[in-house]
């Protein structure tokens, strides 16, 4: 009851709290740091959701603090699935992350709007 409420209410204030400059700018340097570690990958789906998961999370705390944000979460979703030197030596990424990404590639040189192309990816 109450005290169900008063932890809500206390949620509710710490997530409206304003967000500095600072905080948008740690958000984009995590969000640069981050990539698929494709050895621990057990589904491809499961990789491009999340990748958008943490994109979107970013890209919200960025706006909330007012940071610019440069790159499309589609451009970041695929720089994310590109994964980092280890996991591009991983078998998953042979049978899936080369895949994605080229598919990703294709499907912005047709034009499509950006959530069919998400929407594309976890269509397995």
């Amino acid at each position: 009851g109450a005290r169900v409420d008063r932890i809500m209410a206390v949620l509710a204030a710490s997530s409206r709290r304003s967000l500095s400059k600072e905080d948008g700018r740690r958000a984009e340097e995590q969000l640069k740091d981050m990539c698929t570690n494709w050895t621990l990958v057990r589904a491809p789906s499961e990789a491009v959701l999340h990748a958008e998961a943490a994109v979107r999370r970013a890209h919200r705390r960025m706006s909330q603090a007012g940071w610019f944000i440069n790159d499309s979460v589609l451009d970041e979703v695929q720089r994310l699935l590109q994964g980092d030197a280890a996991g591009r030596r991983s078998p998953a990424w042979e049978k899936w992350g080369k895949l994605l990404a080229e598919w990703t590639r294709t499907q912005k040189h047709f034009k499509l709007s950006e959530g069919t192309i998400l929407l594309g990816l976890v269509e397995e």
